[in-house]
């Protein structure tokens, strides 16, 4: 774990100290960045392991203000059957549409395929967002990767 961590912390230095007023540096940083990140990932996931395995071998971890680590189940809840759940949402709540409302989860709608049932109407229920630059205030700027393949973009 040690030389992983090494290893990490060299690639972070050799990105760190790369020319970014280039075309080719920018292209280069930028894959090194997704490299980094992959075995970033990667490490975080190892070191899960090995706290599960520490817990399990030697108990919880205290680490202050009782708050404290230990080895649980994830657990999440699935929807099997969204029309049948809508159908009974709707049913239980009496028919008051606001009220099942209630029950929909943040973004619970598809944005394409309401776009398509929808059509010309779609605006009418949709809005677009635009993140916003938390120091600037102004539209976040992101790097967009466009392919041929799938359409759209710019």
């Amino acid at each position: 774990m040690t030389r992983t961590l090494e290893q990490l912390t060299d690639a972070y230095v050799a990105l760190d100290s790369r020319d970014i007023g280039s075309r080719d540096g920018l292209l280069d940083v930028r894959s090194g960045i997704k490299a980094l990140q992959a075995k970033l990932k990667e490490f975080a996931a190892e070191v899960e392991g090995a706290l599960i395995e520490h817990i399990a071998a030697h108990g919880d971890i205290d680490i202050g203000d009782g708050k404290r680590l230990y080895v649980g189940t994830e657990r999440g809840y699935k929807c099997r059957d969204n029309a049948a759940t809508f159908v009974a949402i709707l049913g239980a709540t009496g028919g008051d549409e606001a009220l099942m409302a209630e029950h929909l989860a943040s973004g619970a709608w598809k944005p394409g395929a309401c776009k398509k049932t929808l059509g010309d109407t779609f605006g009418n229920h949709f809005e677009e967002t635009v993140a916003q630059d938390l120091k600037t205030g102004s539209a976040k700027r992101i790097v967009k990767a466009f392919d041929p393949q799938f359409g759209g973009g710019a």
